[in-house]
């Protein structure tokens, strides 16, 4: 899995998830970024629980299959420096706000 100072929302939904399923993931090996994660799985080192959006990192010989059932949403937020004055930040943030269940709904179909 992910490390989880890297995606704590993340990793404990994962987690929890399991948990309900009365599933202990073994987790032996905790990387910084997904690509990682996956070039693991590919290596044969194991196999590992990630948001779907990450199917879209291609690596050789990975299969990704849904899990079926419980459909957990994977916490997101957007984060800017509250005194900027920048018209590009406050420009992006109008944009992704007015954007929100757009961007919501392209998620889930990742």
């Amino acid at each position: 899995m992910l490390k989880r100072s890297e995606s704590t929302g993340m990793f404990d939904l994962i987690l929890s998830s399991c948990q309900q399923e009365d599933f202990v993931p073994v987790i032996f090996s905790q990387p910084e970024n997904m690509q990682t994660v996956l070039t693991e799985v590919a290596s044969g080192l194991g196999v590992t629980i990630l948001p779907r959006y990450v199917r879209k990192m291609y690596t050789k010989g990975c299969v990704f299959l849904p899990i079926e059932g419980q459909k957990p949403s994977v916490p997101t937020e957007m984060n800017y420096l509250s005194q900027s004055s920048l018209p590009t930040v406050e420009a992006f943030v109008a944009l992704t706000l007015a954007s929100k269940k757009k961007i919501q709904k392209q998620m889930l179909e990742w």
